[in-house]
């Protein structure tokens, strides 16, 4: 078993109370914050953070974490909230830019092919449905658009999937959302959906 240096300790320690804090932000299981944090030390002991962003790494395995348990969860918010929003236990609000999602994407591709390599894990492709779910827990807290995600949901039924194949999930829930809410008259603003 590999010794862990004091810093090495405390920068873990540092990394998991921040993973449980996200985890209860988001209202998921603490399973969350265990596999992010043993993802983590498993990061570091293969020296993959060397070099890297380590508060990015930490987003990556987060949403590894995330990704293992099949809870999907928008990389835009979980990097506003764990570098950002933390502080005031909240999302910052700040504007996450294309650059940061794609580092993030990037480093959390090396951690599960690392993991799946030598840990033999799976983990899940997520599905339009369920991004139009994880849509209606952030935009429609209050059921006030109920009628626009239950229309996108039969659309999504009734297409045929062919349609979207190596389509962006994200941007196929997104679309259908817009869609739907312009024809309802209950307009949810491009803004809302891409901060997500």
């Amino acid at each position: 078993c590999r010794e862990f240096s004091r810093g090495s300790l405390k920068n873990k320690k540092m990394r998991h109370n921040l993973f449980v804090r996200t985890v209860d932000y988001f209202e998921i299981s603490k399973d969350v914050a265990e596999t992010a944090t043993d993802f983590y030390l498993f990061a570091t002991q293969n020296k993959m953070i060397r070099g890297r962003v380590i508060e990015y790494f930490s987003v990556a395995c987060f949403h590894s974490a995330c990704n293992y348990y099949n809870m999907p969860k928008f990389i835009g918010t979980t990097i506003d909230f764990m570098m950002g929003g933390v502080r005031k236990n909240n999302v910052s609000g700040r504007k996450v830019s294309k650059k940061e999602i794609g580092i993030v994407k990037k480093y959390s591709k090396i951690l599960r092919t690392k993991l799946i390599d030598k840990m033999d894990l799976e983990f899940n492709d997520f599905s339009i449905e369920d991004y139009l779910g994880e849509y209606e827990i952030i935009l429609n807290e209050n059921g006030c658009f109920d009628d626009v995600f239950s229309q996108a949901r039969i659309f999504l039924d009734e297409i045929d999937p062919t349609y979207t194949i190596g389509k962006n999930p994200i941007g196929v829930a997104a679309a259908l959302l817009r869609a739907y809410s312009e024809i309802s008259g209950k307009k949810i603003k491009e803004s809302e959906l891409c901060k997500s």
